[in-house]
């Protein structure tokens, strides 16, 4: 007996902007169209949050109106136990107001590393399961907690941590960690900021064997880090590198020290995706079916085209950004030629012949330099 059945997700990022624009109508639709619904039909015991609730320290007013939304929803509609740490874009300090009335509730939001050294406990038909919540911290404030100088990286911090933890560990209880790094070796996104350069932010997955599982947030691909370590990734698509990820919600049933994983997908309201083609095909393929996904264009053209993301909004109203062969060409070739050196006339003849694919004539030069001459003695 004992099976506790758990929804676990990560990096909701709330308020998160993707070229200067906003996700909380796409974050929004998540909660309504896949989190509730998913919540509704599985029943879990309990929601971890892994981390990166929001996407910035100071969260936009939308957003903590959105989260505020939803703890109440799972608190008041759903009686359902909210498990949740901060993850590095949280500002720790202002996610969790009154978190001990709120733990009356069974809102439990962990922002201080004392936070993991007592447990939650459920208990599921007899069987005490314990959930240690530790938030995401940097080396330093764990050397300062300890007061130990030999802390200096995220290994050493880690290793302490989940010592420490393992210690007070009661052996009847099964015992999942929840937290927020990098573990070695695993897939990462341009949208999560490194927790640091290199391999200093980085932790092995070794570090969490005293626990049964352990659930983590911070890299947005779902995906197994480790024996018993689990992503759930973020429910979103954040960047373009991201658009071939299978973004889903986690459901893990686990009795005793047995469990199985269960991913759902999540159906965004607008995927991520690049598109690649000529600036006329891509108008042509727009003209039969009008995309409002989030897309990247990539114009493969071998000439210029005259403000090409303006023309292609008519048939792609939520473009983001573009990037168009010629000008990244035109670009190698220029940084090759141009040089500190180079004079004003060296220059204009590199522009004529890369951007306008002719060679400049001497009555071109003679105007550009007395043009040229007459700015200087103007400034």
């Amino acid at each position: 007996g004992g099976l506790m059945r758990i929804l676990h997700t990560a990096d909701w990022h709330l308020g998160k902007l993707v070229y200067g624009v906003s996700m909380l109508e796409d974050q929004e639709a998540f909660l309504e169209e896949t989190l509730y619904p998913v919540i509704e039909q599985e029943r879990p015991d309990c929601l971890v949050l892994s981390g990166d609730i929001f996407d910035r320290s100071i969260a936009p007013p939308q957003a903590i109106r959105l989260f505020e939304a939803c703890v109440l929803k799972l608190c008041k509609t759903y009686r359902l136990p909210l498990l949740a740490i901060s993850g590095n874009h949280d500002g720790a300090d202002r996610i969790a107001p009154a978190a001990q009335l709120l733990r009356e509730q069974g809102v439990y939001i962990a922002t201080k590393i004392e936070d993991a050294f007592s447990p939650i406990a459920l208990e599921k038909d007899g069987t005490a399961y314990h959930f240690h919540l530790l938030p995401y911290f940097e080396p330093a404030e764990l050397r300062t907690y300890y007061k130990n100088e030999e802390i200096r990286g995220f290994s050493e911090a880690y290793r302490a941590a989940s010592g420490h933890i393992a210690q007070g560990f009661d052996k009847k209880a099964v015992h999942i960690l929840c937290a927020h790094c990098f573990v070695t070796g695993c897939t990462v996104s341009d949208s999560e900021s490194p927790i640091y350069v290199g391999g200093s932010g980085e932790v092995s997955a070794s570090l969490f064997e005293p626990f049964d599982l352990t659930l983590l947030g911070h890299l947005h691909a779902p995906q197994k880090a480790g024996e018993n370590v689990f992503y759930s990734g973020s429910p979103l698509k954040y960047s373009f590198d991201e658009e071939h990820q299978k973004k889903s919600l986690s459901i893990i049933d686990i009795e005793g020290k047995d469990y199985e994983i269960r991913r759902i997908p999540v159906k965004a309201k607008h995927d991520m995706k690049t598109l690649t083609g000529s600036f006329d095909g891509l108008c042509e393929k727009g003209c039969q079916k009008k995309d409002d996904d989030y897309i990247f264009v990539s114009l493969t053209d071998g000439r210029p085209v005259y403000m090409p993301v303006d023309r292609l909004r008519e048939y792609y109203p939520n473009i983001l950004g573009l990037k168009s062969e010629f000008l990244s060409r035109t670009q190698a070739k220029s940084e090759k030629k141009i040089s500190r050196t180079s004079t004003d006339e060296e220059i204009f003849n590199l522009f004529l012949t890369q951007i306008c694919s002719s060679e400049a004539t001497a009555g071109d030069r003679a105007l550009f330099l007395q043009a040229m001459n007459q700015a200087r003695e103007e400034s």
